[in-house]
C-alpha cells in the first residue's frame, strides 16, 4: 500500500514513448500504469515530469528502445529509469516546475469543459452509443454536429438548434482556446529542455 500513498510519475505501460502524468492525491492504479517516485531529492518530481514528456525524450526513447510491437508496444519500467535526467540548479527547476503546475492545472480544466458538454449531450439525447466524432466536438463545426446527432436518430428543431449552436461554439470556443494554451507551454518547456541538453 505504501507505494500508493506517496508523491509519485504515473505513466502509460502501452504506447511508443512516455505519457505521464503527476499524482500527490495517494491515488490507487493498475497495471495499466508505471509508477515512478523519485528518492533522489536534488531532483523536483515536476522537473522530472517536464522531461518525461518533453519532446526530446520522446524522440529520445523511440529512437533506443524498439521491442514490444507494433500493436502493443510496452513501455518497460526499465526504460524509463534508464532515461538520461540531468542535473540542473533548483533555480532552473523550478521554471519548469511553475509550468507544469500551470499545465495540470489547465489540464484539468480542459477536461472539465469537455466531460461538462458530453454529459450535457447525454442528458438531453440519451444517445444510446456516443460517436467518436462528437466525444471530439472540438473537431466540428455546428452543423457536421447536427449530423452526428442525426445519425443517432436526433433531430432539433430551430428554436433548439439556434440554443444549441450557442452553447456548442461558446464550449468549443472555450475547449479549444484552453487546449491552445496548452501547446504555447509544452513549446516552452521544448526550448528549456533544449537548452538545458546543450541542444
Amino acid at each position: 500500500e505504501a507505494i500508493f500513498l506517496r508523491e509519485k510519475i504515473l505513466s502509460r505501460f502501452v504506447g511508443r514513448e512516455v505519457i505521464a502524468t503527476y499524482d500527490n492525491e495517494n491515488r490507487y492504479y493498475e497495471h495499466t500504469l508505471h509508477s515512478t517516485h523519485i528518492t533522489d531529492n536534488r531532483f523536483e518530481v515536476k522537473f522530472v515530469l517536464a522531461l518525461f514528456n518533453s519532446t526530446l525524450f520522446k524522440f529520445y526513447y523511440q529512437k533506443t528502445n524498439s521491442k514490444g510491437g507494433d500493436i502493443f508496444p510496452q513501455v518497460r519500467i526499465s526504460s524509463v529509469e534508464s532515461l538520461p535526467i540531468k542535473q540542473a540548479s533548483k533555480d532552473v527547476q523550478f521554471t519548469f516546475v511553475e509550468k507544469v503546475d500551470k499545465l495540470l492545472e489547465l489540464n484539468k480544466s480542459l477536461h472539465s469543459r469537455k466531460s461538462r458538454l458530453l454529459n450535457r449531450i447525454n442528458s438531453n439525447f440519451s444517445l444510446e452509443k456516443m460517436s467518436t466524432k462528437i466525444k471530439n466536438f472540438h473537431s466540428l463545426d455546428f452543423k457536421s454536429f447536427l449530423s452526428e446527432l442525426s445519425k443517432s436518430k436526433v433531430q432539433l428543431s430551430l428554436t433548439e438548434q439556434d440554443e444549441w449552436e450557442d452553447y456548442f461554439n461558446n464550449s468549443k470556443e472555450e475547449y479549444n482556446s484552453i487546449k491552445s494554451n496548452i501547446e504555447k507551454i509544452e513549446k516552452k518547456i521544448d526550448q528549456i529542455v533544449y537548452k538545458l541538453y546543450d541542444l
